[in-house]
Order: C-alpha cells, then sequence, then structure tokens
C-alpha cells in the first residue's frame, strides 16, 4: 500500500493531499452506486413524500457514518473474520428486510389494493405549511429507522468498507 498519511507532532496521522483527492470521489461513488438504501429511499419518497424520504436518508447516512467508524476501528475486520459473527448479521440484516416487505404488503392490503399495484402520489399539493410540522417526530423516526437499520445491518456494507477505507488510512 502506498503511504497515506503523514505524522502530525501529537503522533496523529494525517490523511496525505493526494490521497484524499483518490478517496474523495471513490467514496462519493460508492454513496451513489443503488443497493438496499438507494431502493428504500426511492419507494419511501415515492410512496410518502419528499420529507419522509429524506429521514430515510439521514438514517442512511448515519448507517454509512457507523460502518466507516466501525472499519477505523477494526471493527469490521472483527466481524469479518468472525463466521458467527458475520452470520448474525446477515440473518438479522436478512430479517429486517423480509419484515420490511412483509409491511409493505400488509399496508397495500389495508389499502384495498391488490398486492401487484404500485401506487406513486404524483398528484400536486400545495403546501399549506413546511414540510417539518407536517412530518411529526414519531414518523420522522420511523422513517429513519428504517434508513439506518437497512444501512446499519447490511454485511455487504461491512465488506466493502473493510477493502476500501484501510487503502487510504
Amino acid at each position: 500500500t502506498v503511504l497515506a498519511s503523514t505524522r502530525l507532532n501529537e503522533g496523529l496521522t494525517m490523511i496525505s493531499l493526494d490521497n484524499l483527492l483518490l478517496f474523495v470521489p471513490m467514496a462519493a461513488i460508492l454513496v451513489m452506486l443503488p443497493g438496499p438504501d438507494f431502493a428504500l429511499i426511492a419507494k419511501i419518497s415515492l410512496m410518502n413524500g419528499r420529507p419522509q424520504g429524506q429521514a430515510a436518508a439521514v438514517g442512511v447516512a448515519l448507517g454509512i457514518c457507523v460502518h466507516t467508524s466501525a472499519a477505523m476501528l477494526g471493527i469490521s475486520a472483527i466481524i469479518a473474520q468472525s463466521v458467527l459473527w458475520f452470520s448474525v448479521l446477515k440473518y438479522v440484516g436478512a430479517a429486517y428486510l423480509v419484515w420490511l416487505g412483509i409491511q409493505a404488503l400488509r399496508a397495500g392490503q389495508r389499502a384495498g389494493q391488490p398486492l401487484s399495484a404500485a401506487v406513486v402520489k404524483t398528484v400536486h399539493q400545495p403546501d399549506t405549511q413546511p414540510p417539518a410540522r407536517r412530518l411529526g417526530l414519531r414518523k420522522w423516526l420511523h422513517f429513519f429507522g428504517q434508513g439506518f437499520l437497512t444501512n446499519a445491518l447490511n454485511p455487504k456494507a461491512v465488506l466493502i468498507f473493510l477493502t476500501f477505507l484501510p487503502q487510504f488510512m
């Protein structure tokens, strides 16, 4: 690997400008690649509205921060090397995605729609009040939690961050 940092007086390391210029575009590409996070945010935004989609996006961003911190602290390496912990993460993540799917099917049935129907809000309704007031804290936390858990319980994210970040440290 390339020497990625320079020593500071206190023993801390700082990433070099060359590596920073490589890291930022690569990190942006990783964040923009479609996956379960992208699908969740698109679904929530189309079905529930922009404020709800924004709440889910903030949750996804926090999940990315968790994965970044775990990789930097070496926790991701422990999870990836341990068959037990990686399997736990994989199965809990899969169970959460199945639960989200079941919730979506049940919500469609309660609304009287067939299972194959996709409903998208397309009629523009004038904003009578700011989006932050329309979306209560409980609802915001609900969509935020969906975004966070979808990202944080993604075992592929552990492996991606484990292989990506150390090259720039």
